[in-house]
């Protein structure tokens, strides 16, 4: 008797990130997508992005990912899932393979780029508005476990409705009406900036803790950082890093399915 096993890979995390810029002045986008695609461990990622700007004409150093003066990652080459807005939205309204199988896990949305009051800039070329942004994640949030929702661009706060959200939805944005998202870190040799402020600190605070903490200390602790625009975070109980970060240091030793 012919004896066959089937395994099934039981998904955690699925991870949807959005750089919607173009140009090599914006390649500070491209190192906030890149900086969370590390964060996300083996998890499915799904990347939105129109262009590589790591590897635009103009970088004289395409084989690193700089982070600062002194720091940078080696470069590696992102796999792209769309770049349009219905790409996104697609991804959403679950209307994809790539979302099958998702109902026991957590979603991760970033979204970096230019924004305005109430409109997101998708590559120079269309605008993404609030309302069709709030239905979509009310959708999704009816089809996973918990959601971590990051806007990281300016006036970012307005791009949400924090009334409308449902509890499983965390959401956090880095600026407010009429502010400016911040980028004040820089590599002089590529001339250009390098990251924002937000991810920057994100990635080094939560490389310089040694226990699982609920997403409210967290970005506590990154908002106590010199972020230089106002940090806005619900403050719902039972979300952690570990429940969206799976490749940071905590995950090595914390318990994933405690907080499920």
């Amino acid at each position: 008797m012919l004896l066959i096993t089937f395994y099934f890979y039981k998904i955690q995390l699925i991870s949807i990130i959005v750089q919607a810029s173009k140009g090599f002045n914006n390649y500070r986008h491209m190192t906030n997508l890149r900086t969370l695609n590390d964060l996300s461990g083996d998890q499915p990622i799904l990347n939105f992005f129109a262009e590589d700007l790591f590897q635009d004409n103009r970088n004289i150093d395409k084989s690193k990912v700089y982070i600062d003066e002194k720091k940078y990652l080696p470069y590696k080459k992102l796999k792209r899932h769309g770049h349009s807005i219905k790409d996104f939205l697609n991804v959403l309204y679950c209307n994809t393979k790539k979302m099958k199988g998702i109902e026991q896990a957590n979603a991760l949305v970033y979204i970096t780029g230019h924004g305005n009051d109430g409109v997101f800039k998708f590559h120079d070329r269309e605008w993404l508005c609030r309302d069709d942004l709030m239905d979509a994640i009310l959708f999704l949030s009816t089809k996973v476990l918990k959601v971590l929702l990051i806007i990281d661009t300016c006036q970012a706060e307005t791009m949400i409705k924090r009334n409308e959200l449902p509890p499983n939805v965390f959401a956090v944005t880095t600026s407010v009406r009429n502010e400016s998202s911040i980028s004040d870190i820089h590599n002089s040799f590529i001339g250009v900036s390098t990251i924002d402020n937000f991810i920057y600190y994100l990635y080094d605070v939560i490389n310089n803790i040694t226990s699982d903490l609920s997403l409210v200390d967290f970005f506590t602790k990154i908002k106590n950082r010199p972020v230089g625009s106002t940090l806005t975070f619900s403050f719902l109980e039972n979300f952690y890093i570990s429940d969206f970060f799976l490749n940071s240091p905590v995950c090595s030793t914390a318990n994933t399915s405690k907080h499920l």
